[in-house]
């Protein structure tokens, strides 16, 4: 795909297996942001949080997977937009290993215009986008209603309060699953490709 910015233009290739170091990281913690926001909207989700961040490298790129609560405003303006088709792309925010990517090629500037990335030391956050620099990324609801299905934070059914809507138990779950709203926390699947925050050539 083809990166802009002030010098001009190049071609960026991210290799499959980028992410794989990253991944591995036992202290990974990413969040979910909107257009990689974090001063002024709460994060969406969090890896090792309630509102579960799942991260997995694929063949296409990095696949994502997330519990947004949509009891808050966020979460629940992100969700309508999904939904309706307003946003349906993404970006990611990360910092490249220093031998993970080769400059090659020349504009008529005399400046490389042809990047490939092959490792990447730290993924940032995942951001659903308005406007993203690649557009072979996508993100979307998923199908199913969580409501009633255990989470990775140890929720499930429950015969007395099935939707959760009195609230957390003794430890600390939602009986239904979700986030207390009374419906559990929609899912997103997300498919994207990874996207640098900031670009330049070094």
């Amino acid at each position: 795909y083809t990166v802009f910015d002030a010098a001009g233009s190049f071609q960026e290739t991210i290799h499959s297996g980028a992410s794989t170091a990253a991944l591995a990281d036992p202290g990974l913690d990413v969040r979910m942001l909107y257009g990689h926001e974090s001063s002024a909207l709460m994060p969406l989700a969090r890896t090792g949080a309630r509102t579960a961040l799942t991260l997995s490298e694929t063949p296409q790129g990095l696949n994502v997977a997330a519990l947004v609560d949509p009891t808050t405003t966020v979460g629940h303006d992100l969700c309508s937009a999904l939904a309706n088709g307003n946003v349906t792309q993404m970006s990611i925010g990360f910092l490249i290993d220093p031998a993970g990517d080769a400059w090659s090629g020349s504009d008529a500037n005399g400046l490389p215009n042809v990047r490939n990335i092959t490792s990447i030391a730290e993924i940032l956050d995942v951001s659903a986008v308005a406007y993203p620099a690649s557009p072979t990324t996508s993100i979307g609801l998923a199908e199913e209603d969580l409501s009633g299905i255990p989470t990775p934070w140890g929720g499930g059914p429950s015969t007395t309060d099935p939707d959760g809507t009195n609230g957390p138990n003794s430890s600390g779950n939602f009986p239904g699953g979700g986030i207390g709203d009374g419906t559990g926390s929609r899912k997103l699947d997300l498919d994207l490709d990874l996207l640098r925050l900031k670009r330049h050539r070094d």
